[in-house]
């Protein structure tokens, strides 16, 4: 199978992060599940663009394989306890940024009735773990794994985090990014990837509606302390269910980086779409950074 270049990557995620981003005030003419729906087709188009004009075997591009139900509900579980940690980090950051002045607004909407419970897990839970899925932990992770396995799950991890162009979730969204390629990687298939990531949706999802006013709640130091208790906790039973994956799965192959001839002006010239990604990134949250410290 020939892998993707990383050259060819970097200027799909900077062409993925650009339609995205211009589209947006298209996108929030619409609804939030009409909203969501085109968000992921315009994420998925680039990759689809290029699958198609390679002529790749999708099925071993993607990581199209059958794991196996185990693998598929240890991931899931995987997903609980990164749930929690990652939910931890992020109100710690919300709390800090309200300390300073204004905390940055949830981007979930309220949910107020099992009809949007049902259509927001559908769209916002599956629909949208298997286009982001396929995009971050098939497309590139394949491609960025001619840098070595290992720092292409933290790369893409990170890419996951910052295509999201929110400063204050950066880390959690980074977090659970390096968390759901490290299981793709592991298990050899996107499939585990997207059990986890739609079982974190969907916590997410149940907790807005169950708790009615959650996405509006700012937290406080108390409410930190025993969140921060259930993550460190969290933070244990995980080890234990990636050590179970492991266990599950074929021995860890690290795939070496395969561009260590090449100069450094050639390895920038790869890097360019990437560093102008981090910029647009870095551009808004000086933005975000802003609405923090603005009066009300």
């Amino acid at each position: 199978m020939g892998r993707p270049s990383i050259r060819d990557a970097n200027k799909i995620y900077l062409t993925t992060l650009l339609l995205v981003l211009l589209s947006t005030p298209i996108i929030q003419r619409f609804d939030f599940y009409r909203s969501v729906l085109l968000a992921e087709g315009l994420l998925l188009l680039p990759t689809v663009i290029y699958a198609y004009g390679a002529r790749l075997n999708l099925r071993e591009f993607l990581r199209l394989e059958w794991p196996g139900w185990k693998l598929l509900v240890l991931s899931s579980i995987a997903a609980v306890f990164c749930y929690v940690i990652a939910t931890c980090i992020t109100a710690s950051t919300r709390m800090l940024f309200a300390q300073l002045g204004n905390a940055p607004p949830m981007l979930l909407p309220p949910i107020d009735s099992p009809r949007q419970l049902g259509m927001t897990i559908l769209i916002g839970g599956l629909l949208a773990s298997i286009a982001e899925e396929i995009f971050f932990r098939g497309y590139l992770l394949r491609a960025y794994e001619g840098l070595g396995s290992l720092r292409a799950v933290i790369l893409v991890g990170f890419l996951f985090g910052i295509f999201h162009l929110s400063l204050h979730s950066l880390i959690s969204t980074a977090f659970l990014g390096i968390i759901m390629g490290y299981l793709v990687f592991r298990t050899d298939s996107v499939l585990a990837g997207i059990a986890a990531h739609f079982t974190n949706n969907l916590l997410a999802f149940l907790v807005v509606y169950f708790s009615g006013t959650a996405a509006n709640t700012q937290p406080g130091p108390f409410d930190i302390l025993p969140l921060g208790l259930l993550a460190f906790i969290s933070l244990f039973f995980l080890s234990r269910i990636l050590g179970n994956v492991e266990r599950r799965t074929l021995p860890l192959e690290i795939i070496p980086r395969s561009h260590r001839s090449r100069g450094d002006l050639l390895l920038l010239v790869e890097s360019w779409p990437l560093i102008l990604s981090f910029l647009i990134f870095v551009t808004l949250a000086y933005g975000e950074v802003l609405l923090v410290f603005r009066r009300p």
